[in-house]
């Protein structure tokens, strides 16, 4: 007798056929599925969320967690969390323990419904895979009306290694969560497929057309112009903020501001200037109908503060900034008053307090300029580097649409005669060469590249490229207070690299027989033997 009742082995063997399901599988196997999962950078939401107190982040300490999400929740088979993890533990210390929880979510409906999957020892300094395998059958199921499409899984892991001590005190801290990440990413993979095809389409045009566009203008070139004109526009100048502004180049040698439009923000700009003496710097505001009240600023009212300007110089050809260049004599067209927002400044050193504003004349173009102390001289040429700071205390008071200039001139006037710096170097070169006759198809194609910069439809293009590079879209970000627990050094922490989840994640079958040679007499009931095999 067995000792059991007839309803206690119908129960036993109901349990051993659940179990046999989940070994035996009938049919063809399924294909195995791999999907990366990346890491969800907000708040864990759900029944047990209280559980996530720290922060999401790849390196699991005391309390922060990981967590991501993917699509193609599975109701059946076996599925396996695969983590490629490692620990930054110290000689002597335990090995933290690396603790799994999976479950599902609807997408604007529910809160991540999770349960336990397991834990296993992260040992290793190196990256080492970990695999934490599992049924669905055994975790919480979604209701069998809701449609696959509508389903999202859930993976959470937490360091569960316990020493002893209590998490750090939670301090009051400002966190940021992007919003619909995934749709930014998408996205921005539009945007770059486009900004590739603008990028391609401005090469083909300076390999198939621009040689030919140059020929034509070679046959009726603009007059000479003055042998030293009173400045030299830098048309070809390269500016950069660095608070992520863009700057767009027009066809009169300034740069239009588009994109983002950030409270304070600091320029560098570099040109090369192909002059042998260099002995001051213009800098004009021009105004334009995409700036608020036509500019010349980005502030609402137009008004702009340039609070601290800075002038570099070297040999081209050499390495560096450069040395420092004093300015003297500030002059400009107009200022908004002759103290704190006067031109002069701008060269005071005061970052914060002090700089050139035009505050009562806004919507008008306006322009300064500062001699040097001594002149520039370098006669292959000097790469000059501007620096521009907009530290003023108060909102986006940056010029929108400057101009750069240079004067090899001892005295020059504000409003002088003025000529693209790129058309001087190229009529400059040709001179050079002995002339526009003299020109053989090598030397033609090696001015193609300074002419570019004059020819109309390559601004154009680079217009559109600039413009459209502005255009990137930004995630969305929310931010918001929140207690969070600030990270222990010296606990072993978890450091995750990637995680992965498969599916179908079954051996392979058949497995491969293991084979031995039997030998003539040999006993196979000896136990030896069998222990060989």
């Amino acid at each position: 007798s067995l000792g059991m009742t007839a309803l206690q082995v119908e129960n036993y063997l109901k349990t051993a056929r659940k179990a046999m399901d989940f070994i035996l599988v009938e049919g063809e196997q399924e294909k195995k599925e791999v999907t990366q999962i990346n890491r969800n950078t907000g708040r864990m939401r759900g029944p047990n969320s209280r559980r996530f107190s720290g922060d999401s982040s790849d390196r699991l300490g005391r309390v922060n967690f990981w967590h991501g999400s993917f699509n193609g929740l599975p109701r059946t088979g076996k599925f396996s969390i695969r983590v490629k993890a490692s620990t930054d533990r110290k000689p002597g210390q335990p090995a933290p323990i690396l603790y799994a929880q999976y479950g599902y979510f609807v997408p604007g409906l529910t809160l991540n419904i999770m349960g336990d999957a397991g834990e296993i020892a992260v040992t290793s300094n190196d990256p080492k895979y970990y695999d934490i395998s599992g049924w669905p059958e055994f975790f919480p199921q979604p209701e069998a009306r809701v449609p696959d499409d509508k389903l999202s899984g859930i993976i959470a892991l937490q360091n569960a290694l316990f020493d002893g001590e209590e998490p750090p005190k939670a301090i009051t801290k400002e966190i940021e969560e992007e919003l619909n990440a995934e749709a930014t990413r998408e996205k921005v993979a539009k945007w770059e497929k486009a900004l590739a095809e603008l990028v391609a389409q401005r090469e083909l045009f300076e390999k198939e057309e621009l040689p030919g566009r140059f020929d034509k203008w070679l046959q009726n070139p603009p007059k000479k112009p003055p042998a030293q004109p009173d400045w030299a526009i830098l048309g070809n100048a390269e500016p950069k903020s660095l608070e992520g502004a863009t700057f767009v180049p027009q066809t009169d040698g300034s740069f239009l501001l588009v994109g983002l439009n950030p409270r304070n923000d600091r320029w560098v700009v570099t040109a090369k200037v192909d002059l042998p003496s260099v002995r001051a710097i213009r800098i004009e505001a021009l105004t334009d109908k995409s700036l608020k009240k036509n500019g010349p600023g980005r502030a609402g009212n137009g008004n702009f503060v340039l609070s601290d300007l800075r002038v570099f110089a070297k040999p081209i050809g050499t390495q560096g900034k450069g040395k420092p260049v004093k300015l003297i004599n500030p002059q400009a067209d107009f200022q908004q008053n002759t103290s704190s927002l006067s031109i002069a400044s701008s060269i005071d050193g005061d970052k914060r307090k002090t700089g050139w504003a035009v505050g009562g004349q806004c919507g008008k173009a306006h322009a300064s300029q500062f001699e040097f102390a001594e002149a520039v001289e370098n006669e292959g040429g000097t790469v000059f580097t501007f620096e521009l700071d907009y530290m003023l205390k108060g909102a986006f008071h940056v010029i929108g649409k400057p101009r750069f200039s240079v004067s090899s001139s001892l005295l020059p006037q504000l409003d002088g005669e003025s000529s693209r710096m790129e058309l001087i170097n190229l009529l400059s070169s040709m001179e050079t060469l002995g002339g526009i006759e003299s020109l053989d198809e090598k030397q033609r194609q090696a001015l193609v590249p300074k002419y570019r910069f004059i020819d109309s439809k390559w601004i154009s293009m680079t217009k559109k490229l600039f413009a459209y590079e502005a255009r990137k879209p930004q995630p969305r970000i929310k931010k918001s207070k929140a207690k969070v627990h600030p990270e222990d050094p010296d606990f072993p922490r978890i450091i995750i690299e990637s995680v992965e989840f498969v599916r179908n994640d079954y051996p392979s079958w058949p497995p491969p027989l293991h084979r031995r040679i039997i030998r003539e007499g040999e006993d196979l009931s000896d136990p030896q033997a069998v222990k060989n095999i």
